[in-house]
């Protein structure tokens, strides 16, 4: 099994795709200048890892969210390390069975999913610092969050869809719709 299985010619834009993931990773590790601290923000990664669960599955490897995850949780400071990469490979393993229905559906029901996974992966947050403390956590910052995460996914769709239609076509054996 490959480490990656991209032709040379398309390197440069497969270097583009995970420029772009990266970026969008490093725009989550900053706390957003909301009226409220949320320090367990995963408005555009999690977008992304729904996105591609359900378009291009192939480049979004189990090893890579889980560095992510990993990652976002050390240099955050979340007190449970491990919580972020749990949730984006829950939400990638949710998706997946999923995507021959989602992938056919208009933006209303991509949209009405991504907030089924926001309303998920927040409930998840919070119940893992619950667990973690052992006291129940304030709901009002991870509802605000959730609200975050809904209006910013139209954006994030439209960026995606547009670096999709640049990406090369997907191999018949990496499960291309």
């Amino acid at each position: 099994m490959a480490f990656f299985n991209v032709a040379v010619t398309h390197l440069p834009r497969y270097f583009l795709y995970y420029g772009i993931l990266f970026g969008l990773f490093l725009a989550d590790i900053q706390i957003l200048p909301l009226f409220l601290e949320l320090n367990v923000l995963s408005v555009f990664t999690l977008g992304a890892i729904y996105y591609w669960s359900i378009y291009r599955p192939d480049l979004l490897p189990a090893w890579l969210l889980f560095l992510l995850g990993f990652l976002k949780d050390l240099l955050t400071g979340l007190p449970l390390t491990g919580l972020s990469a749990l949730l984006f490979i829950s939400v990638q393993i949710m998706v997946k069975p999923q995507r021959s229905f989602l992938a056919g559906q208009s933006f209303f029901m991509i949209w009405a999913g991504y907030i089924l996974m926001s309303a998920f992966s927040c409930f998840l947050f919070w119940a893992g610092l619950c667990l973690y403390t052992l006291h129940r956590a304030a709901t009002g910052p991870f509802m605000i969050e959730a609200f975050v995460m809904t209006l910013s996914f139209p954006l994030l769709l439209v960026m995606m869809t547009i670096l999709h239609r640049f990406l090369p076509f997907a191999t018949p054996d990496k499960g291309s719709l």
